[in-house]
């Protein structure tokens, strides 16, 4: 289990090391990106201007309607007010005014950068919110969260004196009107007795005339009440437009039997109430409090039904905002006037009861009496209206704002973004991961065998050596010169190259102690992965070892072994298997000792047919009794049929797998093609595999190799070294 394991972080350590360049330019890739964009985006400066909100004093306007916003609510309502456009635009109109420089952006523009620049959340635990904005400076960034600050409680002071300002209005237009009036009923009183020489009523005509103005009065007020809740619906109703359209209508057609019923209840206890008031009762009395008391809870009840019904048949209203406060107000001011209406409505029919008491009156008491009634109807009706409108301006001039402002905001000292380190290391992080996601992702979608490991796990073959990749010298560019630079020839006898085919030597010779291979078939699954590089260079390697061996060069199709070694004899095997020539004349002497070459010859037009005949199986039987070993280097498997028919004539065959192109599948096929000819596949020779430390010393002895000879070599330096130091030591005592 732990070998496993320790394979597993090997193969990370590989694909990290072969994948390495993907990594690095993703990493440099992702973090030039993010350093360009972090060094050449603007300044950002943020500001915080502090609320405080007193729920209690904006709720208080509202409790007699039944509704009262928590805090919660209270504050998100606020929130939502300092981000509209509304505020924006208001705040917008001051920044432009202190704006200095002559190229202003268009009005629209600035209020979308104004509007997208504010932010207001409610401070968590506490009464308070926090109003922020963002800009390109430090003075507009201060600048515009002062401003919205202002600007919205500006607006809340003049929509809770917007409703009693109205109301003032509209006395001031009646008051003048009704004193008029007054005058003018005076006048004709003072014209009627100067005439008539009739200075008082009766004491039966006087009664009734004193109850009649009674009546008249509280007519009056009731009607006043009525125009003046009037003024302050339409006003709601105007405001709330601005915020939804179409609502009021909606509003108007809330509507049920239910309803109906409390507005019919209502109306019946305003004219008992009114009745018991004709009759004289005080307004403790308990007959009168349980009528107040029923009228109250009915037009609670009714604005609770009201509210409901609203909800359910406008669900554009947010529960959050403050066209909700504004939904309740008007909902309650409705209930407010069905009891005035009703109320009006009670005393008008007593007023007109009473009219009907007086017209029994001789004609001139009647007429004084009308006159008089009409001076007190007025004068009662001028003091109301000029107390009322006392009343309204102090309620005006006592609404203040519920919200003050904690902390205003200073100029930032510093910009909060772009955050130049943390960006920096964001990017590194983020180039890093994906530079590991694409090397492992291209590692998976690669379906060649990389490592040892993978020929392991493909087709059950046996690893039997690897071969480094090295670094040639060689300048030409055709196959030949390729495989020439490539020869062990071509290196130091101790370089890691020799030491690999060396080692792949020794492991064909333990292979099969009791049957040893003499003739050896070397083919691939594609062409290109280096077959005839490892055949050249493995025949070399037991040619140094002593062994008699002859390297036969079977591909017809490509041959190139006859330019490797410079042999300039053009007749090889096809002139032999046609029986042109002898073995003699066809073999070529290498300038390496104990090294024989057989070139390919001519290209026959049917390979196939030469490699399977009984010629071929004779001659390989000559080639045992002549040579210690024999190595044929064959055209690959998948391509043509001439390894599978020469394989199986042979004591055994070696499979070349390029690392990083040899495909796991086309592997595998190969394994198949060659066990079904009967050819004894005795394993895999990995090529050009990359070292990475630790990876492959199971397989080779690379670095192994690698550490023993270099500690040799600074053994020998440093014993060169004290041997020159000692001769110098010498000659200076002589």
């Amino acid at each position: 289990m732990t070998n496993e394991i320790e394979e597993t972080h090997h193969d990370y350590l590989f694909v990290i090391h072969e994948r390495r360049w993907i990594i690095v330019l993703a990493f440099i890739g992702v973090l030039a990106a993010t350093a360009y964009f972090t060094f050449t985006s603007p300044n950002v400066y943020e500001a915080s201007t502090t609320l405080m909100v007193d729920p209690g004093a904006r709720s208080s306007a509202v409790l007699q309607l039944g509704y009262r916003p928590t805090g919660s609510n209270l504050l998100q309502n606020y929130c939502q007010v300092i981000r509209s456009r509304t505020v924006a635009e208001k705040t917008a109109e001051r920044l432009a005014d202190h704006r200095s420089h002559p190229s202003r952006p268009a009005a629209s523009s600035l209020v979308d950068d104004v509007a997208r620049s504010i932010s207001a959340t409610p401070v968590r635990g506490t009464d308070m919110i926090s109003v922020t904005a963002r800009a390109s400076t430090a003075e507009e960034a201060a600048l515009i969260s002062n401003a919205a600050v202002d600007v919205f409680i500006e607006q809340q002071i003049s929509l809770l004196r917007g409703e009693y300002t109205e109301q003032r209005h509209f006395l001031e237009e009646q008051i003048p009107l009704i004193l008029d009036r007054l005058q003018e009923a005076e006048e004709q009183l003072k014209e009627f007795k100067e005439a008539n020489k009739f200075v008082a009523l009766s004491e039966e005509a006087r009664a009734v005339t004193e109850k009649l103005a009674e009546f008249d009065k509280m007519y009056s007020e009731a009607q006043t009440d009525i125009n003046t809740s009037t003024s302050r619906l339409d006003y709601l109703r105007a405001h709330l437009a601005e915020q939804q359209k179409n609502l009021p209508e909606d509003i108007a057609k809330v509507s049920s039997p239910y309803l109906l019923e409390l507005r019919k209840q209502i109306v019946n206890l305003e004219t008992a109430y009114s009745m018991y008031l004709v009759q004289g009762l005080p307004g403790d009395h308990p007959k009168m409090l349980d009528l107040k008391a029923g009228i109250d809870e009915a037009k609670a009840n009714l604005v609770k039904e009201s509210r409901e019904i609203g909800t359910q048949r406008i669900p554009s209203l947010d529960p959050l905002s403050s066209a909700r406060e504004l939904f309740d107000n008007i909902i309650g001011l409705e209930a407010e006037m069905v009891a005035l209406e009703a109320r009006r409505d009670a005393l008008s029919s007593v007023r007109k009861t009473y009219a009907r008491r007086l017209e029994s009156l001789p004609e001139t008491e009647l007429d004084l009496a009308r006159l008089e009634r009409e001076r007190e109807l007025n004068a009662n009706t001028y003091h109301m209206l000029v107390q009322k409108h006392e009343e309204v301006k102090i309620a005006e001039a006592g609404k203040m704002s519920n919200v003050s402002i904690v902390d205003r905001a200073q100029l930032p000292t510093a910009p909060i973004a772009p955050r130049k380190a943390r960006n920096l290391i964001f990017g590194a992080v983020v180039g890093l991961v994906l530079g590991l996601g694409g090397a492992f992702a291209i590692d998976y979608a690669d379906t060649s065998v990389k490592t040892p490991m993978d020929v392991d796990r493909t087709g059950n073959l046996t690893i039997i050596g690897s071969i480094p990749k090295v670094k040639a010298n060689s300048r030409k560019h055709d196959r030949a010169s390729g495989i020439a630079a490539h020869m062990i020839t071509q290196h130091p006898a101790r370089s890691p190259l020799a030491e690999s085919y060396r080692t792949i030597r020794t492991n064909l010779q333990y292979m099969s102690p009791d049957k040893p291979i003499r003739t050896l078939l070397i083919s691939s699954p594609i062409p290109g992965e280096g077959k005839s590089t490892i055949a050249a260079n493995l025949a070399v390697t037991m040619a140094q070892m002593g062994l008699k061996t002859l390297l036969v060069d079977s591909d017809f199709r490509k041959p190139v072994l006859r330019k490797v070694f410079g042999v300039l004899r053009e007749e090889g095997l096809t002139d032999l298997l046609m029986g042109r020539i002898g073995l003699d004349e066809a073999v070529a002497t290498t300038d390496v000792e104990n090294l024989t070459l057989l070139p390919a010859g001519g290209i026959p037009p049917n390979p196939s047919e030469l490699l399977g005949s009984k010629r071929m199986e004779t001659l390989i039987e000559q080639f045992k009794n002549d040579y210690d070993f024999s190595i044929f280097d064959s055209p690959p498997v998948l391509a043509v049929t001439d390894a599978a028919i020469l394989g199986s004539k042979l004591d055994g065959a070696i499979l070349i797998a390029r690392a990083g192109k040899t495909d796991k599948a086309a592997l595998s096929r190969t394994r198949e093609v060659l066990d079904r000819v009967r050819t004894n596949v005795l394993g895999v020779i990995m090529h050009m595999v990359t070292p990475v430390s630790g990876r492959y010393s199971y397989y080779t002895n690379y670095y192994y190799y690698h550490s023993y000879y270099s500690d040799d070599k600074s053994e020998r330096k440093k014993h060169s070294k004290n041997k020159k130091s000692k001769e110098r030591e010498t000659v200076h005592a002589a």
